[in-house]
């Protein structure tokens, strides 16, 4: 790590964030540097998010993802298509999955703590939280890979796509490699399964293959591209986790209570403490947008 990634880590890192912040918040609460504004009260920041047409996403990462050909919802502006999407998304993944998801995270989750019992030790990231991240993927999306190759696929194209804003070749490179890598995955698998005579697992892949029937525009590009949400999965949940246990440690009391609801499986509880713990430290504290026609 240089000099300049280092000063990069340190101011953007959250307790300067905060201060930064909370000093404009009070004396200058939209402040503009240069090209740059910067918003930070709440009620402006949610009608920034409000007005999709005047602030975009698209000149912000929406470009890099077409050019790695991975355009997918993230990086879409608002428009009948992406709303024709975001809908047919909607529909095979479902609510009513929501109670298998947590049976299945916490059975997984269970296994990976328990086969570190010996060391007593484990990594919170690449052993914990991005691995079964990766496997969730392929188990409940269902875009099976090796998790290793899964997990190196998504970082690079998350890499590349939202957080390489200094266009870093290096970065460039890898997303644009692991973004080709994915897609021909991921065409090889919607093949092999229209291609099967066997009843398709219950997965959202298969659910969107199954939706095709009764939807024209649905090709097989059409549901590469929806099935392309799985590239939000890996790298946003494990950092979500990570922080908030590093957060939890940090309070021992709260830990503490957290994980006694846990282990009543009551999961409001533990979803209050989630949100708390991530207040301290925000996944993504800054949202960038790009304003098309002046505000």
């Amino acid at each position: 790590m240089n000099i300049s990634q280092k000063f990069r880590g340190w101011y953007t890192s959250t307790p300067v964030l905060r201060f930064i912040f909370g000093f404009l918040r009070t004396v200058q609460p939209i402040a503009i540097v240069g090209k740059n504004v910067y918003v930070t009260k709440y009620i402006d920041v949610a009608d920034v998010l409000k007005r999709e047409d005047d602030f975009t996403v698209y000149e912000i990462d929406g470009h890099k993802m077409k050019a790695m050909g991975s355009e997918f919802i993230l990086g879409l502006d608002a428009s009948p298509e992406t709303t024709r999407d975001r809908e047919m998304l909607m529909q095979v993944i479902k609510r009513e999955d929501l109670v298998t998801i947590r049976e299945y995270i916490r059975n997984l989750a269970n296994e990976l703590i328990a086969a570190k019992s010996d060391s007593k030790r484990i990594n919170v990231v690449n052993e914990y939280a991005r691995f079964a991240c990766a496997k969730f993927v392929g188990d409940y999306f269902g875009v099976p890979a090796d998790e290793k190759t899964m997990m190196k696929w998504q970082r690079d194209c998350f890499n590349e796509a939202f957080v390489n804003l200094n266009n870093d070749p290096r970065i460039h490179e890898q997303g644009i490699k692991a973004a080709k890598e994915v897609g021909d995955h991921l065409r090889k698998l919607i093949k092999e399964r229209k291609g099967s005579d066997q009843k398709l697992e219950d997965n959202v892949l298969n659910r969107l293959i199954a939706k095709q029937k009764d939807n024209d525009w649905l090709d097989d590009e059409a549901v590469r591209r929806n099935i392309l949400c799985i590239l939000g999965v890996v790298e946003n949940t494990s950092k979500v986790v990570t922080q908030i246990i590093d957060q939890l440690l940090n309070r021992p009391e709260e830990f503490k209570k957290a994980k006694e609801a846990a282990e009543k499986y009551d999961m409001e509880t533990v979803k209050k403490y989630a949100f708390e713990a991530l207040r301290f430290n925000p996944h993504n504290p800054a949202i960038l947008r790009y304003c098309k026609h002046g505000a």
